[in-house]
């Protein structure tokens, strides 16, 4: 057996799933050290054929409720630009590590497990109402979203804005509506539904009072970089900065100022890679467009506790769960050898 640095990826892939498919709740984890060149997928294509594979592979994923993580080894360029659709697409996670880091990654990854599949949301408004998202069409106020496979830190965050703007809303609150599908991993189908009214107000120092800014911060991560791995470049500034302006006024409570600053945080990476591709120094390189996909996918698929207070009470429910985790998976952590 001699090596020939061949990395045949998409081939890979394709078997894994194959040998998976009909185990709704399983996992797929391609750890990799080079960009796929052979086989099926391979980067070197003269079309867009390498990226278009992965993308069909994510959505295959996701209809048999498989999900799909990369680890890429640090040092050599892996093309998570073409490569880590499959992985956002499915919701699992992407990342470049050092060699020793993996079996970290790895124990994190058993912990953070699938709780559904299928899953796909309604989201209904009120008539006045329309969603803020260029995926779907103007003027929706209702729109149905395919999540696919949900895991245990999964959160679907979605913006809104009025239709029109020249006339007051001549209501005194706002109906919203979501209803959930999904199955359980015994096989299960279920729907949960979740209805709620919120007051409607003109009075801006009582909406900032009332403003919950780690949800804000959350919505905002996400959608940015969903923008950014599209190319919108310059749209995924102009919204991550306006939010940064609104939670400069806005931000009163001790609470709120936390929150604020773990938003800061935690984009922090993602404002300096959008103004380097904006002023023209961003080196386009494959393995900095590497650390981009990975921190791109990292954004897309974060989770509310990463921007809430250490003194909030979203805080301590998600603490007070995760002390709760099943006591096979924390048996499976300690069991690891490194």
């Amino acid at each position: 057996m001699r090596p020939k640095d061949r990395t045949a990826l998409g081939p890979a892939l394709a078997t894994a799933l194959g040998m998976i498919t009909g185990c709704q709740g399983s996992e797929v984890i391609l750890c990799t050290d080079g960009a796929p060149n052979s086989g099926v997928g391979k980067m070197n294509s003269p079309d867009s054929s390498c990226k278009d594979y992965y993308t069909m592979v994510g959505n295959y994923a996701k209809q048999n409720g498989i999900v799909v993580s990369i680890l890429a080894v640090d040092g050599e360029p892996v093309g998570l630009e073409n490569v880590s659709p499959c992985a956002n697409i499915s919701g699992g996670n992407v990342d470049v590590l050092d060699p020793l880091e993996i079996m970290r990654q790895l124990r994190l990854i058993s912990q953070n497990f699938i709780v559904a599949t299928s899953v796909c949301i309604e989201f209904h408004l009120h008539p006045e109402i329309e969603v803020d998202d260029d995926d779907f069409p103007k003027g929706s106020s209702r729109i149905v979203k395919e999540v696919g496979n949900a895991t245990r830190d999964t959160d679907v965050t979605f913006f809104f804005r009025r239709k029109n703007t020249d006339k007051d809303l001549q209501v005194d609150c706002l109906p919203f509506q979501v209803r959930v599908n999904f199955t359980m991993k015994d096989g299960r189908k279920m729907l949960r539904v979740i209805s709620k009214s919120m007051n409607v107000t003109k009075d801006r120092a009582k909406m900032e009072e009332e403003m919950n800014v780690d949800v804000v911060g959350l919505a905002t991560a996400q959608k940015t970089a969903d923008l950014a791995s599209k190319g919108k470049v310059a749209q995924a500034r102009d919204r991550l900065t306006s939010v940064n302006r609104m939670l400069n006024k806005a931000c009163n409570s001790d609470e709120q100022k936390e929150a604020r600053y773990n938003f800061r945080t935690e984009c922090a990476e993602l404002h300096q890679d959008l103004n380097d591709r904006l002023s023209g120094s961003y080196k386009n390189t494959r393995k900095r467009s590497d650390m981009s996909s990975r921190m791109y996918s990292h954004m897309m698929q974060q989770s509310q506790s990463r921007y809430a207070g250490a003194s909030s009470s979203q805080k301590q429910d998600i603490a007070s769960k995760r002390r709760t985790t099943d006591e096979n998976v924390r048996q499976q952590y300690y069991e690891y050898h490194s």
